[in-house]
């Protein structure tokens, strides 16, 4: 959050761009029915507010897929290559091929080589001695990964109780 305050308040569409350079706000077209699209707001929509791009720092106002992090988390194993999302290799039907997919590349590069080494600090991090140690303690791998907390709405008194799930 700050972060996104330092570089971007002045010009939010800049991080939004960032945004759609990663395809984070269309669908993934991932060979699956009923793959919603992301919702992420632009200071035009009337959900936008001066809080709203502090809080899309840490994952707040908009609404992704787990695909959608899977895919950048994915491109970041991956030397920065983003690769298109697919659940199955092939499909056959009695005995022959009914349909094939191939590894398609999205993106060569997400960002530069010293963000990506930041980014895999940070992320093996969590899982050696952050807050996910205690499930990886006995991996046989190398592991990383993103823990996440979520403030929860309480019905209709919203977000005033200050429930949290993590």
């Amino acid at each position: 959050a700050k972060l996104v305050t330092a570089y971007y308040s002045g010009r939010p569409y800049q991080y939004l761009d960032h945004l759609h350079r990663l395809q984070l706000d269309t669908a993934t077209g991932i060979d699956l029915l009923g793959e919603s699209k992301p919702i992420i707001p632009n200071p035009k929509s009337r959900f936008w507010s001066a809080p709203t791009l502090p809080w899309m720092g840490f994952g707040y106002n908009v609404s992704l897929t787990p695909l959608h992090t899977l895919t950048v988390y994915n491109a970041v194993a991956n030397n920065g290559t983003m690769m298109k999302p697919y659940l199955v290799n092939a499909v056959q039907y009695a005995g022959g091929l009914d349909k094939e997919n191939q590894p398609v590349i999205l993106m060569n590069k997400i960002c530069s080589d010293e963000t990506l080494a930041e980014l895999r600090t940070c992320l093996e991090g969590v899982c050696v001695k952050g807050t996910a140690k205690s499930a990886f303690k006995n991996s046989f791998y190398a592991v990383a990964g993103k823990t996440g907390t979520a403030l929860v709405a309480n019905g209709n008194r919203g977000y005033a109780d200050h429930i949290y799930q993590s």
